[in-house]
């Protein structure tokens, strides 16, 4: 690259890495009522374990034909129990899932139908969607099929989480990969599922995000500008946020849970039933300590793990199924080649 181009970059980078002094984080939605960023909503608090245990919920998916009217998809999904920094009890499972587009009241509509047995699956009925369906198409174009796999999967892990509640003692905890907000249409009713259950034990539902986009109102992003505080130890960052949401019953925080991890998470709780985050997170710090990942809960690292699925895995099951469909394939082929141009040229370069 030519060393005058990316002086330019480079400047231009710094301009944007610091745009003046920030004062709250910024939403767009009016239900969301930011507090002003302050040192003084830094709170530190220390490692500990108790009898408590704490169930950690993820999962992934895998496309394996993609058409333009079809997507078949494997679902997998992993949970652990961990009780004093040890994991007591795991589980993995899996299951097909075939996403098809079908005429209904003269409109594309996509359907899903699963394949397995003895798998924690959700209704069905809940997967109908309207292939304009406005909570999940981007722009103005129709929805495409492939992204319903990615809903099938956050379904069934808010069903599983709500099913380890029945093994779970009063008061334990149960975290989830990802978000509490409710972004899908059907997704509430899993949520209210998950929400109902928790009550009825006073079990603790928290949700850990990887990555957060919230930015300031000065256009930086929020993460980093609580990180330039350069605060010491394990802290959390709170309140930053009210919000008064149907669509969001949480509490929003921002945690370090490790002092020599450069990581900040964003981590949200659910409002309804009273939370200590000093507790929570102390548990959770307990748990941080792999050098894997410093800083991040060494039990969603393995339920990633468990439930990833690898492009050799994509293989195997790709070509189990040509086998299978032996001279089947062939009729297949013309709706495949509907959508797999770009791989084509992938496979070139």
């Amino acid at each position: 690259m030519d060393k005058e181009i990316i002086k330019k970059i480079k400047e231009e980078i710094g301009k944007n890495l610091s745009q003046g002094e920030d004062s709250c984080p910024k939403f767009s939605n009016p239900a969301y009522k930011p507090f002003n960023i302050s040192e003084n909503n830094f709170h530190n608090f220390d490692e500990k374990t108790s009898e408590k245990q704490i169930a950690f919920i993820d999962g992934g998916n895998l496309e394996l034909i993609n058409t333009a009217n079809l997507s078949l998809n494997l679902i997998r999904t992993y949970y652990c129990i961990y009780k004093n920094n040890k994991r007591v009890q795991s589980k993995r499972q899996e299951f097909y899932a075939l996403v098809y587009s079908e005429n209904v009241n003269n409109e594309i509509s996509y359907k899903t139908e699963f394949f397995g047995t003895g798998a924690i699956m959700p209704d069905k009925n809940d997967l109908d969607f309207d292939s304009f369906d406005s909570t999940i198409k981007t722009g103005n174009n129709r929805i495409d099929i492939s992204k319903i796999g990615d809903i099938i999967r956050r379904f069934t892990e808010l069903k599983i989480a709500s099913e380890i509640i029945k093994e779970l003692e009063i008061n334990d905890v149960v975290i989830l990969d990802g978000s509490l907000q409710k972004s899908i249409t059907n997704e509430e009713r899993y949520l209210q599922k998950l929400y109902a259950n928790a009550e009825a034990k006073n079990i603790t539902i928290g949700a850990l995000s990887k990555t957060s986009s919230l930015m300031t109102d000065k256009g930086n992003a929020f993460t980093a500008v609580l990180g330039n505080f350069n605060k010491q130890g394990k802290w959390y960052y709170f309140p930053v946020v009210d919000i008064d949401s149907e669509d969001h019953k949480a509490n929003m925080f921002f945690v370090k849970f490790h002092e020599q991890s450069d990581y900040i998470f964003k981590f949200e709780s659910y409002k309804a039933l009273k939370f200590d985050p000093k507790e929570v997170f102390s548990l959770l710090a307990a748990n941080c300590k792999d050098p894997v990942f410093l800083g991040y809960p060494y039990a969603l690292v393995e339920a990633d793990k468990f439930a990833r699925i690898s492009d050799n895995e994509k293989n195997y099951y790709l070509t189990t199924l040509m086998a299978e469909f032996g001279d089947e394939w062939k009729k297949l082929k013309p709706y495949l080649n509907t959508k797999n141009a770009h791989s084509i040229l992938d496979s070139i370069s």
